[in-house]
């Protein structure tokens, strides 16, 4: 049987409702909107269908703030999330290798692609990276794979011909 979630602080509730009116996170606007429905006495399982959450999601709220408060209920943080693949001694290297050039690096090409690039930082350090997260990297970097604009050739003056006239060059 899930365990009871109770609030054993007592819920300002004109403060919440002044918090609810003004607040813009979203997340934040649904931990103080879970605060006033349990306050009103409905379970858990019941705030936790209407928000679209699962009833330890809401248990984690109410235990935020019974231990902290409206001040524990506030500190809208996200988790750590994934470690990024590479360090900042990674990306002092990926910058001098944008410098210095594929050619430089020993290939037969004069301009990196990701998966030129991405070929590279699995030879050189046994990482496999995504294009897209070596794009978000270059970003970060200020960096751009950027390739070369072709231009059409320009026709000479004495080629070119008057509108509606077809004989060339007279």
């Amino acid at each position: 049987m899930p365990r009871q979630t109770v609030l054993t602080r007592v819920v300002d509730r004109q403060r919440v409702a002044v918090l609810l009116k003004r607040e813009a996170t979203r997340r934040l606007r649904e931990r103080l909107q879970a605060l006033w429905w349990l306050s009103e006495g409905m379970p858990a399982v019941d705030v936790a269908a209407k928000l679209g959450r699962c009833r330890q999601t809401v248990a984690a709220f109410v235990e935020r703030y019974n231990a902290q408060g409206l001040r524990g209920v506030r500190q809208v943080g996200r988790g750590p999330g994934r470690q990024a693949t590479l360090q900042a001694r990674h990306h002092q290297a990926l910058a001098r290798w944008i410098r210095a050039g594929p050619r430089a690096c020993g290939y037969g090409v004069n301009l990196w692609t990701c998966k030129l690039l991405a070929h590279h930082v699995s030879k050189e350090w046994g990482l496999t990276l995504s294009d897209e997260s070596l794009r978000r990297t270059l970003h970060h970097l200020g960096a751009r794979l950027l390739r070369s604009r072709h231009q059409l050739p320009t026709v000479p003056v004495w080629r070119r011909r008057e509108k509606n006239d077809t004989s060339v060059g007279s």
